[in-house]
């Protein structure tokens, strides 16, 4: 297996990787019935840079924003015409604003001083608008429209790099994924099974 290493910003995007298997020392009287018939069969020479095998392109994601938390694509926004108790989410941006009250607001930026808070808003509110966000993205009336916004790219990005396919697994289940199973924090900071 060959290792190479990049300096930071030099891969970017769409980074397409081909798998092959390459001769490293010249091989002679080479024989094995695993070889497929339409090259005969043998015995083959091979010479250093010949090509063995070829596995499937793999195209993988790389920037910045994919390695943040996918909790980093949302705004927590406050608007004084937001009913009390009610949050709505606005995709039209380039962030996901989740929109509540000022009072909501207020109440959720304390709540995020304690780790057990925090562990309830990401699998509460949170949780519903990475799940609607999905949503949106499998839909076909809707995926052309947001398809282009800078949290669509990255969640589709995130998910595409943890072998997803926003197309055809449950949004719910891609949640759970994208934000390593948030249930297991709750499980270990709220609910405190393991004491």
């Amino acid at each position: 297996m060959v290792e190479d290493e990049f300096d930071i910003g030099e891969l970017r995007g769409e980074v397409k990787v081909n798998p092959y298997v390459v001769v490293k020392n010249d091989i002679s009287g080479f024989v094995s019935p695993d070889i497929n018939p339409e090259f005969g069969d043998g015995p083959f020479q091979f010479v250093i840079g010949d090509i063995l095998a070829q596995d499937e392109s793999q195209v993988f994601y790389i920037d910045r924003d994919l390695f943040k938390p996918i909790t980093s694509v949302f705004e927590l926004v406050k608007k004084d015409e937001q009913s009390e108790g009610i949050w709505s989410v606005d995709f039209d941006g380039d962030h996901v604003q989740i929109i509540v009250s000022p009072k909501l607001k207020e109440s959720i930026d304390n709540a995020r001083n304690t780790k057990e808070n925090r562990v309830i808003l990401i699998n509460s509110i949170y949780f519903a608008a990475v799940m609607q966000s999905i949503q949106k993205l499998k839909d076909s009336e809707t995926q052309a429209e947001y398809c282009d916004k800078k949290w669509a790219k990255i969640i589709s990005g995130q998910a595409h790099n943890k072998g997803l396919d926003i197309g055809k697994h449950d949004a719910y289940m891609i949640a759970e994924k994208l934000m390593q199973q948030p249930i297991k924090l709750l499980d270990t900071y709220v609910f405190k099974s393991g004491e």
